[in-house]
């Protein structure tokens, strides 16, 4: 099973004290777009709770995916 590289942050300047889910490798042919989406989805679906914005920071010398936790979720039991 191939799994995704994340680590847990804490959030700078206006989330200050908010915690982030950030991936940074993928397994390999994971489309990251067709990814996003269908976590996006899944949030405003609201079968995804926990999670308040998503961004691609993503940049040509490697993947950043930020996924922001709300405040009074945990980010590391996020459903």
């Amino acid at each position: 099973m191939l799994r995704a590289r994340s680590h847990m942050e804490t959030l700078p300047g206006r989330g200050a004290g908010r915690e982030a889910i950030v991936v940074t490798e993928l397994p390999y042919s994971t489309q990251k777009g067709g990814l996003l989406e269908k976590i996006a989805t899944l949030v405003n679906e609201k079968k995804l709770t926990g999670i308040s914005d998503i961004r691609d920071e993503s940049t040509m010398e490697g993947t950043r995916i930020v996924f922001e936790v709300k405040r009074d979720a945990e980010a590391a039991v996020v459903p």
